[in-house]
């Protein structure tokens, strides 16, 4: 099964990223951005955060007293926790099954101090794209649940997912212990 999205470390946008210490003066930061779809949202997402996207594998249920855990996928010999993120967004639930049955849902999966963890999502819109995220977002602005910051992606303002923001340092702890018990 081959990632979704090709990325180069290598880039010369990450490297002007690097050079330029990913700040501005007016403290906003330049980042290489994936777009995603999620309930029929748009999000973005950056993407030195994102390990990689598949094709949704088959979810192996995990009996565990984490409401928020959707199971866990083995993605080339690693297990990596699934979490559900649309009910954080308000986003209508997804029936992974019918979704993975039909290969419409995608697998993304993020790198947080805690080790990978994956959550599903319906389609990569764009798979790098140059974007800036403003230190606190434009006057006007309502962000919405489990979003701390807004990116700009050509015209667009898009919400930022940041695994930092969606899962508190004890749900990702959480989350990771649930692979050691494999």
């Amino acid at each position: 099964m081959t990632p979704v999205l090709p990325f180069r470390r290598d880039s010369d946008i990450l490297d002007r990223i690097r050079k330029q210490g990913g700040r501005t003066a007016e403290d906003t930061r330049y980042l290489q951005l994936v777009t995603v779809s999620i309930g029929g949202m748009q999000f973005a997402v950056d993407a030195l955060n994102v390990a990689e996207i598949l094709i949704a594998p088959p979810l192996i249920a995990v009996p565990a007293s984490i409401p928020l855990l959707s199971g866990v996928v083995n993605v080339r010999g690693n297990i990596i926790p699934v979490f559900d993120v649309r009910s954080r967004i308000g986003a209508p639930a997804l029936d992974t099954n019918a979704a993975m049955a039909e290969d419409e849902s995608r697998l993304l999966i993020f790198r947080s101090d805690n080790g990978l963890l994956g959550m599903f999502i319906d389609d990569v819109s764009l798979r790098l794209a140059d974007g800036r995220v403003p230190a606190r977002p434009p006057e006007g602005v309502i962000l919405m649940a489990g979003c701390a910051r807004v990116a700009e992606v050509g015209e667009k303002l898009l919400p930022l997912l940041e695994i930092e923001v969606l899962l508190s340092a004890d749900e990702r702890r959480s989350l990771a212990e649930v692979k050691n018990s494999y």
